[in-house]
């Protein structure tokens, strides 16, 4: 499979794209939050807020991918659900290129919800990164610009991953990646974090409500979850 060698895979039409406009609701309701510099706004403890995303990581669509790459012992991780806007403010942390170290097993789930394109600030990644460490001096939460990753690795390794609403982008983001800044569209996007073990930053929570609604295996793969 090219995601192992690649570190990403993309999925076209995973999803009809009509049944993501819930999640695009969400964006506003009353819970967003500003982050960072203002340069975008996410769902706080989006689990709860958006109840839905739950029926999503269940799905059978989304749980035969995930088997078939984590194997069968994976559990539901961390949520980001987030409206990037356009802004002149400058960006220290998610447009520039980093490593996730959430944990040592764990995949990302990318749903646009919206079509995105180069000027919507597509998901970025280095290809074959996951496996091909090439920097000196990383630390936890470093950023790297795109002048350095080009030194490293070559522009022809950094891949662009424009998709439109309803497809599917799963990535090891272990890996270096980042968003590419909005030039002149706004991106709505839904991340899942799926992994076989506690995520390092803490639980996401979820209600009891959701939780005993769920079968014994599903509840299972909420283990590594906040219950409120």
């Amino acid at each position: 499979m090219t995601f192992f060698k690649n570190g990403y895979q993309k999925f076209d039409k995973f999803i009809e794209p009509n049944h993501l406009d819930v999640f695009a609701k969400s964006l506003d309701s009353k819970f967003v939050i500003s982050y960072g510099n203002n340069n975008f706004f996410k769902l706080k403890d989006p689990y709860i807020n958006c109840p839905e995303i739950i029926e999503l990581c269940f799905s059978n669509s989304v749980q035969k991918i995930v088997t078939s790459f984590l194997g069968s012992k994976w559990a539901i991780g961390g949520c980001n659900l987030r409206r990037n806007i356009l802004t002149k403010e400058e960006e220290k942390t998610v447009t520039l290129f980093h490593r996730d170290n959430n944990s040592s097993n764990f995949i990302k789930l990318f749903f646009y919800l919206n079509d995105v394109a180069m000027d919507g600030g597509p998901f970025t990644y280095v290809e074959g990164s996951h496996i091909d460490r090439r920097e000196s001096g990383w630390t936890d939460g470093s950023r790297w610009t795109d002048e350095q990753i080009i030194q490293l690795y070559g522009q022809d390794r950094i891949k662009y991953l424009i998709a439109n609403k309803g497809d599917l982008i799963v990535a090891n983001t272990t890996g270096f990646h980042k968003g590419l800044k909005c030039q002149s569209k706004e991106r709505l996007m839904l991340t899942i974090n799926f992994t076989t073990e506690q995520e390092r930053y803490g639980k996401f929570k979820l209600s009891k409500s959701t939780l005993d609604r769920l079968s014994e295996d599903d509840r299972f793969r909420c283990r590594f979850m906040e219950i409120v």
